[in-house]
Parts: structure tokens; C-alpha cells; sequence
């Protein structure tokens, strides 16, 4: 079995501190290439979300599932997924918690 390496899907300038996703090459407020690891936040709210009710294969233990758009305190907006209270358990705004999953997805659950 193959051990995966799960990354933090933000980071942190090292220069500002502004926290920018993991796949900026440069910090969009000050221009810096120098980043240090961020922990993932544990908490934001819903931006958006669509339920998959046939998903891609490699996910089909998880259906349905949603896909959410959680926005964080620091304005950005992370892909997060929710299996479990699927149907009808989300909404535009409400809070929910992030944690990191073993696969290095985050995931979503509803405060």
C-alpha cells in the first residue's frame, strides 16, 4: 500500500502573512515567493454546495455527497466535501466545521 502525504490546502507569506491556497506561486497582497505550512482553519461558513448524486469513479463509497465552498475568517474560499446528514442538511451561510481527512480531503460537517 502506498502512503499518501496529506498537504494543508492553504499556506501561510511569510512576508505578511496572508494566507493564500496551496497552489499560488506568489502572495497576492505583497508579491513574495516565501511561504511557510498553515494549519487548515476548523471552521467557516457555506458559500455554496451541490450534491453529487452519481460521482466520478474512485468516490462512489461516499454517495451522495456534497461538494461545498466553504469561505474562512481570511476571506478565502476552500473546497470542502460532507457524507454524511447529505440531503437537505446545508444551507447558504450556515457554520460548519473543516477537518482534514486521512485522504487529505477536507472535510465539511455542519455546526
Amino acid at each position: 500500500m502506498n502512503e499518501q502525504t496529506v498537504t494543508s490546502p492553504i499556506k501561510k507569506c511569510q512576508q505578511c502573512g496572508r494566507m493564500l491556497p496551496q497552489a499560488a506561486l506568489s502572495c497576492f497582497s505583497c508579491g513574495a515567493y516565501e511561504f511557510e505550512a498553515a494549519e487548515p482553519p476548523d471552521s467557516g461558513k457555506v458559500y455554496s454546495y451541490t450534491t453529487i448524486r452519481v460521482p466520478p469513479e474512485g468516490f462512489n463509497d461516499n454517495q451522495p455527497y456534497n461538494v461545498v465552498v466553504v469561505e474562512i475568517a481570511e476571506g478565502m474560499r476552500l473546497l470542502a466535501i460532507q457524507t454524511e446528514d447529505v440531503e437537505g442538511s446545508l444551507e447558504i451561510n450556515d457554520s460548519v466545521g473543516l477537518e482534514m481527512g486521512a485522504t487529505g480531503l477536507l472535510t465539511a460537517k455542519k455546526r
